[in-house]
């Protein structure tokens, strides 16, 4: 006797039909042939199921493909290679950017130009962040976004390395920080294709790259002091040098984009363009394009969830963390060599010291996430921040009534608390912040993360410059700026515990990455 599996009714999903081999689709007899009955109905509905499948194979414009190796290594060395290009650049730029001004223009140039091309940086990096986050919510390809900001920075530092006018200095900062902009959907790719348990770590590692990019830095330019060469008419120095150091790397790190950058869906999967002139025109991927872009109605109702108690602590920590950073490395220069008469040498050594400790505790908070939950992580590293800089408060007000080497040896003590503590919040926070967003709003959430840190890049640096005078407020303005997102933190502990979610396989990504543990994010 023989037993027959019946044919695929004809209401199938189509998106589970067209992943179904044609060769798989049929009739399965078991037995001999001879016992089962000819339908001559039956096979030719099989041929007609067989050729739309086909058809929708071809139609279709995007098609999930399979990979061996999964996208977040290549994401992962994007992302870090571009957070080490960007302080390798800063470390290089920032030294001697007001020497570029006053040896090539004078003093009055510099004190002109120094300020406001700083401030340019910044401001374009604030403008531009939303825009890039826009664009990466609005699906376009994250490659070529990548490729457009390294172009803008390759552009910028073509720009300052001409030493013809300082506007030329001032326009190159301002469309490098364009270059410099593209990190939200970036950053929102690596978190799609990553699982909570290992986010932390990815994170910590493009933590590592950026302090790495810090000690390289100078190396540069001790490298430059030696070199004089000439490009046609321009002579490199060790002032316009760095821009073309960076001009080269950023071409280098765009190639490096091209040949390796993935591109994903909105699930984290990998897709596949096809061919020019295939033209997708079928009502079914009109349809599927439909179900996974949200609409103008939703997209609104998904901006409540960001109001909530523990997403508005978490920016608060992280505002907090990156202007105590900017504002402490504006304040410290000038403070140790009105008290202490250190000179640029010391303070290079109290960064490369710095940078080296971040390592170090990086390498241990690594350990740490296995045994601590994230929320914990990052009240310690605040606990740290806090002691910094009520300690720092208190050695800065009684600094005239010590020793000059009593005095700096406490300084550095107290920068060191700072060391140790900083990294906790940078990376833990972002951590646990991308474990509280849905896989589909990613973009949007990291450009609104993004644009709180711009924001904390423009202000630390202000407040740190105008009132280095009075160090003792400075300090006790970053200690009630720690001190209140920590008592946030403290006082409801509970609600920054993330949901346990079952554990599967990657390929059950789109599948998962739908669910949020935050149902008013959950818009889709």
């Amino acid at each position: 006797m023989s037993d027959a599996v019946p044919l695929l009714p004809d209401d199938l999903d189509p998106v589970f039909a067209s992943s179904q081999s044609p060769s798989k689709i049929r009739a399965r007899i078991t037995g001999s042939n001879n016992s089962f009955p000819h339908n001559e109905d039956a096979d030719s509905h099989r041929v007609q199921r067989d050729v739309s499948n086909q058809n929708l194979n071809r139609c279709c414009k995007r098609n999930v493909v399979r990979h061996k190796r999964p996208p977040k290594y290549a994401i992962a060395f994007i992302a870090s290679t571009w957070g080490f290009l960007t302080n390798v650049e800063r470390a290089i730029i920032l030294p001697t950017m007001w020497l570029y001004f006053r040896d090539y223009w004078g003093d009055e140039v510099a004190k002109s130009f120094y300020g406001s091309t700083l401030a340019a940086f910044s401001l374009s990096i604030l403008v531009t962040t939303p825009l890039f986050g826009y664009a990466g919510h609005a699906n376009v390809n994250v490659r070529h976004l990548l490729m457009f900001a390294n172009f803008m920075e390759v552009i910028g530092n073509v720009a300052y390395l001409l030493p013809y006018s300082p506007w030329f200095v001032f326009f190159g900062r301002l469309i490098a920080g364009v270059g410099a902009s593209c990190e939200s959907p970036m950053y929102a790719d690596l978190t799609r294709t990553t699982e909570e348990s290992e986010r932390t770590p990815y994170i910590i590692i493009l933590l590592l790259s950026r302090q790495v990019g810090l000690i390289i830095g100078p190396a540069f330019t001790l490298i430059l002091r030696q070199i004089t060469i000439e490009i046609g008419p321009v002579q490199i120095s060790v002032y316009n040098g760095p821009g073309l150091v960076m001009a080269v790397l950023w071409v280098v790190h765009t190639m490096l984009i091209f040949f390796t950058y993935p591109h994903l869906d909105k699930s984290g999967e990998l897709v596949e363009e096809l061919q020019s002139g295939e033209v997708a025109s079928s009502p079914v991927e009109a349809s599927l394009k439909h179900s996974r872009q949200p609409s103008d109605s939703r997209i609104q109702v998904s901006f409540a969830g960001y109001g909530q108690y523990h997403i508005v602590t978490l920016y608060f920590v992280i505002f907090s963390a990156y202007f105590c950073v900017m504002s402490l490395e504006s304040v410290l220069s000038p403070v140790a060599n009105r008290f202490f008469k250190w000179n640029e040498v010391e303070v290079s050594y109290v960064y490369i010291g710095s940078s080296v400790l971040v390592i170090i505790v990086s390498g241990l908070m690594h350990l740490m996430t296995r045994c601590m939950e994230d929320r914990a992580l990052v009240l310690l590293g605040l606990f740290f921040l806090t002691v910094s800089y009520a300690f720092l408060s208190f050695v800065l007000h009684n600094v005239l009534t010590m020793t000059k080497t009593l005095g700096a040896t406490l300084v550095v003590v107290g920068v060191a608390i700072h060391v140790i503590g900083m990294p906790f919040p940078l990376a833990i926070t972002e951590s646990l912040y991308t474990k509280f967003i849905p896989s589909h709003q990613l973009d949007k959430a990291q450009t609104i993360l993004r644009t709180i840190i711009n924001v904390a890049f423009l202000l630390g640096p202000y407040v740190g410059g105008s009132l280095q005078g009075k160090p003792t407020i400075v300090f006790c303005s970053m200690l009630l700026l720690v001190a209140l997102p920590f008592f946030m933190l403290l006082i409801r502990f509970n609600k920054f515990r993330v949901p346990r979610e079952p554990s599967s396989p990657r390929a059950d990504g789109s599948t998962r990455a739908a669910k949020s543990p935050d149902p008013h994010l959950s818009a889709l």
